[in-house]
């Protein structure tokens, strides 16, 4: 996985906090992880870790407290949100759209270079960097490759989401993430549903991922593996 790394691949909690209701779950938090990094969030049921990877991917807002964290950040929910009546592609779908928008839109600048525009080759060559660094003429073959991996490569992607079990769609989400390459990874527990070969590889995975992650697990095995820290 190659990506070019900037600060703004760091992801940052500062002195956060939330409550809900009368309860505060989360006080003055801070919290870094940088690319290469690779944390464990320990804790009790209830402590807020599944909070905390929310207010990180972007999908609450804290109380008090500011956020950084590179554009590309995805959270694989413990729960998968899916339309049952949709198919299982469309799991993986919709974490590739961004890739697929970068293909169609290669695929146009090449196009344009057939004619007069004199910034055709500068936007052509910009594309063909990101198309190389997000890996895209591999991403068919990464996908069966990471769905096989996790225990799910024999399922059809027409199939219905409603038609296999919640463990089945878990893990066809965890592979949308891990085939994206977004530039930073929350999980939370994401070895709920695998077995012990779909845990190995995904530890394979996640030892050689360059951008930040960060993972609610209570797993430790699987934190002594992966994880560079760990925050209780």
């Amino acid at each position: 996985m190659r990506y070019p790394y900037t600060p703004a691949s760091v992801l940052r909690a500062d002195a956060i906090g939330i409550s809900f209701g009368e309860r505060r779950v989360l006080a003055d938090l801070t919290l870094t992880v940088s690319p290469g990094q690779r944390v464990g969030l320990l804790g009790e049921n209830g402590a807020g870790k599944s909070t905390l990877l929310g207010i990180l991917a972007g999908e609450q807002e804290p109380d008090a407290g500011r956020i950084e964290r590179p554009d590309a950040t995805a959270l694989l929910r413990q729960e998968v949100r899916a339309d049952p009546a949709a198919p299982l592609s469309s799991i993986l779908e919709a974490e590739l759209r961004p890739l697929r928008r970068l293909e169609r839109e290669l695929e146009a600048a090449g196009e344009a270079l057939a004619g007069d525009d004199p910034h055709a080759a500068d936007r052509y060559a910009a594309l063909l960097e990101r198309a190389e660094a997000a890996e895209l003429w591999s991403l068919d073959a990464r996908r069966d490759e990471v769905l096989d991996g996790l225990g799910v490569g024999h399922l059809s992607l027409d199939r219905l989401v409603g038609e296999v079990s919640g463990g089945q769609r878990s893990r066809v989400a965890l592979a949308a993430l891990l085939v994206a390459l977004p530039d930073a990874l929350l999980l939370d527990e994401p070895t709920n549903h695998l077995d012990a070969d779909a845990v190995a590889f995904l530890a394979r995975r996640l030892r050689v991922w360059r951008g930040p992650v960060l993972f609610a697990s209570h797993d430790r095995a699987f934190l002594d593996d992966v994880a560079t820290a760990l925050v209780d």
